[in-house]
């Protein structure tokens, strides 16, 4: 059985916490964080920090920001 997302109700997509949307919004959170860290060299969680309190975030993007930076993650 698929479960929800663990951000809304959608369904999740196999293999993942997310659905369709957090999904994408996490691979291109991954993508910026890239370029980020080779410009500013930034960590992981600092440049969640700085994502989520951009107006600009989409409300995907910010969701999993988030849930990212309550799971601990982003500590390199």
């Amino acid at each position: 059985m698929n479960r929800g997302c663990s951000l809304c109700w959608r369904r999740r997509e196999d293999g993942s916490e997310y659905c369709t949307y957090h999904l994408a919004a996490q691979e291109n959170l991954l993508k910026a964080f890239q370029s980020w860290k080779e410009a500013l060299e930034i960590e992981s969680r600092d440049f969640l920090v700085a994502v989520a309190a951009r107006q600009e975030s989409g409300k995907w993007v910010w969701d999993v920001a988030h849930h990212l930076l309550e799971k601990g993650e982003g500590g390199s």
